[in-house]
């Protein structure tokens, strides 16, 4: 069952089952809407329900779907056994890639999860924290896969849309993502090593492209 309600701008928000989400009068979807903006609206600000009859049809949810990830790893400080003194850890950085088809338009976000060997309490957006919360990441079509652990939302947060804690990204930067390490055991003169990418991997990012979202977008130049 979905309820509605009137916005002063004239947008609709849409309390679907499962995915509570924001539409336009000309039956375009906007963005999805987390559980506490929800309640917000239609609690403390009262937005006004009103009864839906028609005049335009209700928009399908332009979840994201997940692309590829990559991986920035980093062990030139890292000594075992000295996980909490000075900073002698390694760090991994993982940037998850994610499009959606949004009204027949292309768009990609990029997603930034970080991890280190210290013994520090360390939250998925690099900050040492002794208290976070552990937030589902709304707007994703596998949403129960995805969660975040971060402080910056409060201790009362439950979710969060994916719009808020990704990067706004395009298809060159997407297509084109390579990982890199900087590693003691692989590289002996302390530079970053940035792997290769090879032609039939970027053109299966193509199709992997098309067959999410069915629009097949054009191999982008590389810069």
């Amino acid at each position: 069952m979905k309820n509605f309600y009137l916005t002063k701008s004239g947008n609709i928000l849409v309390a679907n089952d499962g995915t509570n989400f924001f539409m336009n009068s000309k039956g375009e979807f906007l963005r999805v809407v987390s559980s506490g903006e929800f309640n917000f609206l239609t609690e403390k600000a009262a937005l006004p329900e009103f009864d839906f009859k028609g005049g335009f049809s209700i928009p399908e949810v332009a979840l994201w779907k997940k692309l590829w990830s990559v991986d920035y790893e980093d062990c030139s400080q890292s000594e075992a056994g000295r996980c909490s003194d000075g900073g002698n850890y390694s760090y991994l950085s993982t940037d998850h890639f994610f499009v959606r088809n949004r009204n027949g338009v292309l768009e990609f976000c990029r997603l930034e999860y970080c991890k280190t060997s210290s013994c520090f309490h360390y939250t998925d957006d690099g900050d040492f924290q002794e208290s976070s919360s552990n937030l589902i990441v709304q707007g994703i079509d596998d949403v129960e896969q995805w969660r975040y652990d971060t402080a910056k939302y409060g201790p009362r947060a439950v979710d969060i849309v994916l719009d808020k804690l990704a990067r706004k990204s395009d298809l060159q930067e997407a297509i084109f993502a390579t990982g890199s390490e900087n590693s003691p055991q692989h590289n002996d003169n302390g530079k970053r090593i940035k792997f290769e990418l090879d032609e039939e991997t970027k053109i299966l990012r193509l199709k992997k492209i098309h067959e999410l979202t069915g629009i097949l977008p054009t191999m982008p130049k590389e810069s």
